[in-house]
């Protein structure tokens, strides 16, 4: 962006041969972008003006010009910049998002340039940014006694521990859910196994994926935790959805 009057004191030199200009002014005749033509044509800068009256200055001297065609303003007085604001608006709008086609833009580009709020959030923070790893991570093989299992959990605090066979492969989970419903069922725990249990063949989801794509399978299956797995299925980590609202992903 580049203020006409500023413009006039210096800042110019921040345009080349290489930009285009798009000069908006209602009448066309504004004094500060009128004053402006004859360095922009010096420095050999496209220049599109976009107008509501034809016939300027402005549009005359224009390389590309475009008439927005407003009958009246919405001011009930027809003065202040109502409609033309407006349709300026829009028009640009259009501009950018037809730009914006063109060149290929996709959500990664746009999160590079909006790092910031919810937004940004959602399309930078990956699983592995908020998940439990390493020693935080509970894991257990499905053929240790359950007892073992809620030692774990305890420890960990995560609601959840992942199930693993002789390969160190996931194979399940056991969750808070899972031991509450254990003990209404059980008189005795002391003969069960962590895989008489476990919630089989989990919803999982990979370390690289975007941790807004955790949101939506806990949603759906009402959890608040996914085991996170590498290419070999093998459980490398542990998100919650809790954490998610946290780091202000979600609102």
């Amino acid at each position: 962006f580049l203020h006409p009057a500023e413009g006039a004191h210096g800042d110019l030199g921040v345009i080349t041969k290489d930009d285009i200009i798009l000069a908006v002014s209602y009448s066309g005749e504004t004094d500060e972008i009128i004053q402006l033509i004859p360095s922009i044509k010096k420095i050999k800068a496209g220049l599109v003006s976009i107008t509501c009256r034809p016939n300027s200055t402005l549009e005359r001297h224009a390389d590309l010009s475009i008439h927005l065609d407003i009958i009246r303003e919405a001011c009930m007085h027809n003065l202040a910049p109502t409609t033309s604001s407006t349709a300026t608006l829009v028009f640009g709008d259009a501009l950018a998002i037809v730009l914006s086609k063109m060149i290929g833009f996709q959500p990664e580009n746009f999160a590079v340039f909006h790092p910031k709020g919810s937004l940004g959030k959602r399309l930078l923070t990956k699983v592995s940014d908020l998940m439990f790893k390493d020693e935080e991570n509970p894991i257990i093989d499905g053929d240790e006694v359950l007892k073992k299992a809620i030692i774990i959990m305890s420890e960990k605090g995560l609601g959840a521990i992942s199930v693993v066979d002789a390969d160190q492969k996931l194979v399940g989970i056991i969750t808070d859910g899972d031991l509450r419903r254990t003990i209404e069922k059980y008189d005795s725990l002391p003969n069960l196994k962590v895989c008489d249990i476990m919630t089989k063949n989990p919803i999982v989801i990979a370390p690289d994926a975007l941790a807004v794509e955790a949101i939506k399978p806990m949603q759906e299956r009402e959890i608040m935790v996914l085991p996170v797995v590498d290419k070999e299925q093998r459980p490398v980590g542990m998100i919650r959805l809790h954490d998610i609202i946290k780091a202000g992903i979600v609102e």
